[in-house]
């Protein structure tokens, strides 16, 4: 998963593996029919969560994420790759952001197109 702020902002561009390594990805099932698969991890990203039809959830936390809010990161893009699919996230809209302490961002519209990954 790569996350990353506008291009001039080196400094705000991480990827973040969710492999063997970093966790255990699980298949869900209804009914013995695979509908998603789940993300469990023991690094920055805690758990990622994806279904079929529906939405694309992930968690992080702590210091481990890799980026300082020295700076207002807006907007913020996220890439998560699965295989062969890219899943395009785009964080802007309405922000609030706290200097060294928060960043939230919502409402923003579906990006246009996939962003360069980091």
């Amino acid at each position: 998963m790569a996350v990353a702020s506008a291009p001039d902002r080196g400094d705000f561009a991480t990827t973040y593996p969710l492999d063997a390594a970093t966790g255990t990805w699980k298949a869900k099932l209804k009914k013995g029919v695979v509908v998603g698969y789940a993300f469990k991890g023991t690094g920055s990203i805690r758990s990622v969560s994806i279904m079929s039809g529906k939405t694309v959830v992930v968690k992080g936390k702590g210091e481990g994420l890799g980026h300082d809010l020295g700076d207002n990161p807006n907007p913020v893009t996220v890439v998560l790759t699965i295989g062969e699919h890219a899943y395009c996230l785009e964080f802007g809209g309405s922000t609030d952001f706290r200097q060294n302490a928060r960043y939230r961002a919502l409402n923003a519209p579906a990006p246009v197109a996939c962003a360069v990954r980091p």
